[in-house]
């Protein structure tokens, strides 16, 4: 594939993106709310009920310190960083836009350690490359890294 295409293919998939956040708010028209959540990721079923957690798992919601529980929107393409255990397991932080049905749309994640703020993602070391979904990277194939990166 040309250098040219797989630009204009990347540049596509941005702007599809960025938009499915907009078009899902216009649908349900509603106003949308950003928040701060602090607590961590748990694995529901199609109900919204809590279930156990496995490898299996492609849904996710999010219990926040208070009891308050939220619910990742299906298409929410950062929410693919909850189907890695480790990310799961951490205390988070999640910035989100609340939508209808207390759906929370991710726009930025963090770990917390001791109080403390870190950024979450995963890197290739090889290609210089910072996503927020694991797996192999896109460019040189090997696995991704997941760090944390402390916030200054």
């Amino acid at each position: 594939m040309s250098v040219m295409r797989k630009a204009g293919l990347s540049a596509i998939v941005g702007m599809l993106l960025m938009t499915s956040g907009s078009i899902a708010g216009i649908e349900a028209g509603a106003s949308a709310k950003d928040v701060e959540v602090q607590g961590k990721v748990i694995c529901i079923d199609e109900a919204r009920d809590e279930i156990p957690c496995s490898g299996e798992s492609t849904r996710f919601g999010f219990s926040a310190l208070g009891g308050k529980r939220y619910f990742f929107m299906p298409d929410d393409v950062r929410a693919e960083m909850f189907r890695d255990h480790r990310v799961r397991e951490r205390e988070l932080v999640v910035k989100g836009r609340i939508r209808p049905q207390n759906q929370l749309e991710i726009i930025k994640v963090w770990s917390v350690k001791n109080g403390q703020r870190f950024d979450i993602h995963y890197f290739c070391a090889v290609c210089n490359i910072k996503t927020h979904v694991g797996g192999p990277c896109w460019c040189c194939q090997q696995d991704f890294e997941l760090r944390e990166d402390p916030i200054d």
